[in-house]
């Protein structure tokens, strides 16, 4: 079996890539508009958000954890010019399908959208984050945020 690489998260992570949303109503919504927000500023291509979308639709994100219901959605790195992760918190949940039961929906409040650049970090991303949701308050300090730079600090403290 292959090692997972270690990848430092807090390296992929600015408080310009934090979004506090109340406008989305659909998972469609949310997924554009950090889509968006990783364009403006130079980290993905503008094949991103289809490539999200598509991806979304075979291979679901959604995540049940201990501390609440987090998307992970991410695409294949011929998307992305340069690693990101881009943080939503949002007012209103949107439904997305499991991750590891693609027929249930499940209302999600956080997104963790990834930018990865390359193919063989994927896992060590996702892994990291999953394990940061398990050790850590996380979720819970997002939550209630009530800035970027506060969501920002929350974050850099508990992702390594």
């Amino acid at each position: 079996m292959a090692k997972i690489k270690k990848i430092n998260l807090e390296d992929m992570i600015s408080e310009k890539l934090i979004i506090f949303s109340n406008k989305a109503n659909k998972k469609e919504d949310i997924l554009l508009e950090m889509s968006e927000l990783l364009s403006k500023n130079g980290y993905v291509k503008n094949s991103f958000y289809d490539g999200i979308k598509n991806r979304e639709e075979s291979f679901p994100t959604g995540l049940i954890t201990p501390s609440g219901n987090v998307a992970i959605p991410h695409t294949d790195s011929e998307h992305v010019k340069k690693p990101a992760i881009a943080v939503a918190v949002l007012k209103s949940p949107v439904n997305f399908y499991r991750m590891d039961d693609a027929s249930e929906k499940i209302e999600v409040d956080i997104i963790f959208m990834l930018a990865i650049k390359e193919k063989e970090n994927q896992v060590g991303v996702i892994s990291n984050l999953i394990s940061a949701f398990k050790g850590s308050n996380l979720l819970g300090d997002l939550k209630k945020s009530n800035s970027k730079e506060e969501a920002f600090k929350y974050m850099k403290n508990n992702l390594e």
